[in-house]
């Protein structure tokens, strides 16, 4: 997924494990707090995030769920 609630820096080591597979499912509650911690913040890319993902939690959370869904659908995982 190109989105910018996807993005997540990684190492190189850990950027060069993932290649392209999807993330591990644990790793979902981490992304959906960063993303909420980003939007509460007024980050420049607030406007983004909610309108990639929703403007409230609850959307938010369930757009996620189906995003990694799909994720795991097309991509095999790490």
């Amino acid at each position: 997924m190109d989105a910018v609630w996807n993005l997540v820096l990684l190492c190189k080591p850990c950027n060069d494990a993932k290649r392209d597979r999807a993330l591990r499912e644990a790793w979902m509650p981490w992304l959906e707090q960063r993303n909420n911690d980003r939007i509460k913040s007024r980050h420049p890319l607030c406007n983004v995030f909610m309108t990639q993902t929703s403007d409230t939690a609850a959307i938010r959370h369930a757009t996620l769920k189906c995003a990694y869904q799909r994720m795991i659908e097309l991509l095999p995982a790490v």
